[in-house]
């Protein structure tokens, strides 16, 4: 079984999205668009996308492996093996684009 939490919106938010705790394996991916619909693609100049999970009863979120992620890299992604309550997605320094949107999968290991 498996679960795709999407949230998209300017590369200025800091997106927290509650989870399901009973998945373990966690991948998440990015792409970047000049618009606020996320219909017209964009390529970064600079900048990263930071994805942290929140492990249940952790006070803080941690980074995922591979975070952040350079949003210059079309196809580079992060990955998590652990259970989560909550998914962390920010970004910092992005040029060349000013809206993102954020796929992460969970899947039961």
């Amino acid at each position: 079984m498996a679960r795709q939490y999407k949230v998209r919106g300017s590369v200025d938010s800091t997106f927290t999205i509650p989870v399901d705790y009973r998945f373990y394996n966690w991948t998440a991916a990015a792409s970047l668009f000049s618009d606020e619909a996320c219909t017209v693609p964009a390529t970064a100049t600079a900048g990263t996308i930071i994805i942290n999970g929140k492990i249940p009863g952790a006070a803080e979120a941690a980074s995922f492996d591979t975070s952040p992620i350079d949003a210059t890299d079309k196809s580079a992604f992060a990955t998590a093996g652990t259970p989560l309550d909550e998914l962390v997605i920010s970004f910092s320094g992005i040029s060349g684009a000013t809206y993102a949107k954020v796929v992460v999968t969970g899947t039961e290991g």
